[in-house]
């Protein structure tokens, strides 16, 4: 449901809607619910089951938390996706859309399935959160292990280069 939270009608229906809710999701910037009086801590108040799931661009401390933030900043530009896949002397490509969007969905949903076992167990709500950032950063596991144990960055590849012809793709024969 959306409703405006910066009115006082929207926040009396939100919290109305939490008394009785299994899990809340935002991807609302976390100084906005703090001042509708939506954030984590008010809405336990109401209901201490809750599961309050929390996306935000660049996660939840540090001098960019408040900041918004898109697939395109948070997660291709700021992780370093844009330079992983940009060749030497060249321009980034254009990234699809929803490419960090649907993995961060996916990582949210995963916390609130582990958050809805513990309160199955517990009886306790909880708070999980991710971010675009976060998952960008998860999703270059391998190339930040790379420089941080050897100094050195996984070279960008192109067809003609690829280090194995089972993991390239190919022109077919009928163009496509």
């Amino acid at each position: 449901i959306a409703v405006d939270i910066g009115s006082d009608h929207g926040r009396r229906i939100v919290v109305e809607l939490v008394q009785s809710a299994d899990v809340f999701v935002t991807n609302v910037r976390p100084d906005s619910l703090e001042r509708a009086g939506l954030d984590y801590p008010s809405l336990r108040d109401v209901n201490p089951r809750l599961v309050y799931a929390q996306v935000t661009g660049f996660g939840l401390e540090g001098p960019d938390a408040d900041r918004p933030g898109f697939d395109i900043s948070a997660y291709w530009a700021r992780s370093g996706m844009a330079h992983l896949h940009t060749p030497e002397n060249g321009t980034p490509p254009i990234m699809r859309g929803g490419m960090g969007d649907h993995p961060t969905g996916l990582a949210l949903a995963g916390g609130v399935a582990a958050a809805l076992f513990h309160r199955e167990r517990t009886g306790e709500g909880q708070m999980v959160s991710t971010s675009l950032y976060r998952q960008g950063v998860y999703t270059l596991g391998y190339d930040l292990s790379l420089v941080s144990s050897w100094g050195r960055c996984a070279p960008v590849t192109d067809h003609a280069t690829a280090p194995s012809p089972t993991a390239n793709s190919y022109r077919t024969r009928d163009g496509r």
